[in-house]
């Protein structure tokens, strides 16, 4: 396995990342972004699990992808502001494909407060969650 890093990969920010490369991306090329992805499907089953997530969130891919989201992965974003988003995009007529907002995740090992880009796709049925660290004073600012 080539483990060599594509510096056009891993220099993209998920706030940037143009949504039409993530159709064509391999599960190398996931492991490569600077920022986590989750690849949900329409019954919130886990497809894609990118390593950069899996260090964050400290839950090792083979044990996240085949399992449902929202039960065993992430209890936690069991919430209307999480799900209720994840949910809206993955609707028959979205009104939106798109999703952003900030989020604190609560693991039992501590909080991990996130960006988070939301992107749904109706041809592939499918979300990918992008997750970007929230940085020490923007968590500041989220606790306030």
């Amino acid at each position: 396995m080539d483990e060599t890093v594509d510096p056009s990969l891993a220099e993209l920010a998920a706030e940037t990342f143009p949504a039409e490369r993530l159709r064509i991306l391999s599960r190398s090329d996931y492991d490569q972004l600077a920022f986590g992805v989750i690849e949900l499907d329409r019954q919130f089953i886990v497809r894609n699990y990118n390593r950069p997530e899996s260090l964050s969130a400290k839950r090792r891919p083979e044990d996240t992808i085949g399992q449902p989201f929202f039960d065993k992965v992430a209890p936690c974003a069991d919430t209307p502001e999480f799900r209720g988003r994840i949910e809206a995009l993955m609707q028959e007529d979205p009104s939106e494909s798109e999703a952003r907002f900030d989020f604190v995740f609560r693991f039992p090992w501590g909080r991990r407060s996130v960006i988070v880009r939301a992107i749904g796709d109706q041809q592939l049925d499918t979300c990918w969650v992008l997750i970007t660290p929230l940085r020490a004073r923007d968590q500041d600012e989220l606790d306030r």
